[in-house]
């Protein structure tokens, strides 16, 4: 059923030189085998316009070849205080011009296949509109191709108007399929097909085959996939009208290109509802694969995942992996992690984070193409001999030249007891590396504190404020994207005092000071960090970080660190 009603698709027009057409198909609607209803409406004009003062409703229709409209019949009418109103036909794309002069109207309406008068007489039942003899209100204006019966293929215009008041109607136009029609089936050609992410554009591509006798139509709508529409892509339902002997018809589509490494990712696509006889095909879902054209900003490389010398997996809790890399058991005291470097050449910050026992001195270089760049004792005191949460710790590289290809590594050295173990190594580009110390942004109850053990030998601190409360606040200057935020703090264990963290004034989510790192004061083995992934930051973000002290834990607050949001690699 091809219907129109004027509710969703809009008025039809009172321009008798321009009648109403489908949306998809400039110059008629478009019938499908059956029942095609046209609902509207009409209101009584206030001032005369177009030669007289009614509302008017003109419409075009095609009937495909082979195919014939054997009736037409008025479904529902209703007027406003009564009244009739008027139907008229004509073969062709519009009425002339003039028929609505009322000196010339008597003379044009001989060329009009139906001219007659209606209200709720013609309402149910069989009274066809195409065959109306012995009611006809107009003999002697109709010519020889009046009361046709039956409409064959070409194209029809139709003329409805209210005569004294407001009306609404709905009149069923009914195709009559030819013997033996076949109507065929439409799938998707190709149904699985990717493109570029950066590609502007892409096609969906329907084809109608195995017959393609009158009109036919089926919907097309988004079904799944893991892209994301809007964000992805830029998709909306559709309906896809073959007019008869039309074999294929394209849809084309906007791609919307980000800077985010997405990894690829698929739209999915289906036909339902199909109308006017035809079938769906087997093809009635299509996978687009939207081909990620971003390379990571920033690398994150979990250690069990490198080239492994000497070094073993093993199995870790607090590692952000759930593993890291340690020469427990290993079969030698020497050993590395490596990998190729396939970013971007450019100057990138390193972050190494590891664990330091306090059962030996072991030690750590990272080299680039075997040249050391830094390297390091594990020496500090984090009271913790095992692989606690308590020894893990990290280590910042700053200004590390890097190019494509370049083999970056840490090579290990095992002494005593100290395993040397490796959680992650994460390279940053220098220019997208944000670091805010605590006591540099804007405080509200928090005091500045003076500590060896922080980044900038100080944080903030709610000891000796006047309050249980304080804030931090500063202004985000880089980009706008997505990041991962790093709160550096203290969290000892004479309390349990709690931090959150707001962005734009919505909280990322409150967090308690109880870990059990086995020491009551500012010491380095209390110095912990907390990462918030995946959070939306603009170019001007209002960053807040709100403590609440408890017993002798005083929220202290060393920094924040922000980096582009990172992915496994």
């Amino acid at each position: 059923m091809a219907d129109y009603n004027e509710t969703f698709l809009g008025d039809l027009s009172d321009d008798i030189s321009n009648p109403t057409a489908h949306e998809f198909y400039p110059g008629k609607l478009v019938l499908f085998p059956g029942s095609n209803v046209v609902t509207g409406s009409t209101t009584k004009r206030t001032t005369p316009a177009n030669g007289g003062d009614e509302d008017r409703d003109f419409f075009v229709f095609d009937v495909p070849s082979g195919f014939t409209v054997d009736a037409i019949y008025l479904r529902s009418y209703q007027q406003t205080g009564g009244g009739n109103s008027y139907f008229a036909l004509i073969e062709g794309n519009a009425f002339p011009a003039n028929s609505i002069d009322n000196a010339q109207f008597p003379e044009l309406a001989k060329e009009f296949k139906v001219s007659k008068l209606i209200d709720t007489d013609e309402v149910g039942g069989e009274q066809d509109l195409l065959d109306y003899k012995a009611s006809a209100q107009f003999p002697s204006e109709l010519g020889p191709n009046a009361n046709p019966g039956q409409l064959d293929a070409g194209t029809y215009t139709a003329w409805y108007q209210e005569t004294a008041n407001p009306t609404t109607y709905s009149f069923d136009i009914r195709l009559k399929a030819p013997e033996g029609a076949n109507f065929g089936q439409i799938q998707f050609d190709p149904s699985s097909f990717s493109v570029d992410e950066d590609a502007g554009t892409f096609n969906i591509t329907l084809t109608r085959t195995g017959g393609t006798d009158g009109n036919v139509g089926v919907e097309l709508r988004r079904f799944g996939g893991t892209a994301t529409n809007l964000d992805d892509f830029s998709f909306h339902p559709a309906t896809a009208i073959f007019e008869q002997g039309e074999t294929e018809k394209t849809f084309t589509y906007s791609l919307l290109d980000d800077d985010l490494v997405e990894g690829d990712e698929t739209a999915i696509f289906e036909l339902v509802n199909p109308m006017g006889g035809v079938a769906i095909g087997s093809n009635n879902q299509a996978t687009l694969t939207i081909l990620d054209n971003d390379s990571p900003d920033v690398f994150r490389f979990e250690a069990e995942d490198l080239t492994l010398d000497t070094y073993l997996i093993e199995a870790n809790e607090f590692a952000s992996g759930g593993q890291l890399v340690s020469f427990r058991q290993a079969s030698g005291r020497n050993g590395s992690v490596s990998t190729t470097f396939e970013g971007a050449s450019d100057t990138y910050n390193v972050i190494v984070r590891y664990l330091d026992e306090t059962d030996g001195t072991s030690t750590l270089d990272f080299k680039v193409n075997g040249g050391s760049v830094e390297s390091w004792t594990l020496d500090k005191n984090l009271d913790s001999s095992g692989p606690s949460e308590r020894a893990f710790t990290e280590r910042l590289i700053r200004g590390v030249a890097l190019q494509s290809g370049d083999l970056i590594a840490i090579e290990s050295a095992k002494d005593r007891n100290e395993e040397a173990r490796i959680d992650s190594i994460q390279v940053v580009p220098a220019d997208r590396f944000y670091k805010f110390e605590a006591e540099d942004m804007l405080l509200g109850n928090y005091l500045i504190e003076n500590n060896e053990f922080a980044s900038g030998d100080r944080l903030i601190s709610l000891r000796n404020a006047a309050g249980d409360t304080g804030t931090a606040t500063t202004e985000f200057t880089g980009p706008t994207g997505v990041y991962d935020i790093t709160v550096g703090y203290l969290d000892e264990s004479d309390g349990e005092g709690e931090l959150d963290l707001w962005v734009d004034g919505a909280s990322t989510g409150r967090w308690s000071l109880d870990k059990d790192l086995g020491n009551n004061n500012p010491l380095e083995q209390t110095f912990v960090e907390r990462e918030i992934r995946g959070v939306s930051l603009n170019n001007g973000s209002t960053m807040t970080i709100m403590g609440e002290q408890d017993s002798f834990e005083w929220a202290r607050v060393d920094f924040l660190r922000i980096i582009p949001a990172t992915t496994r690699i």
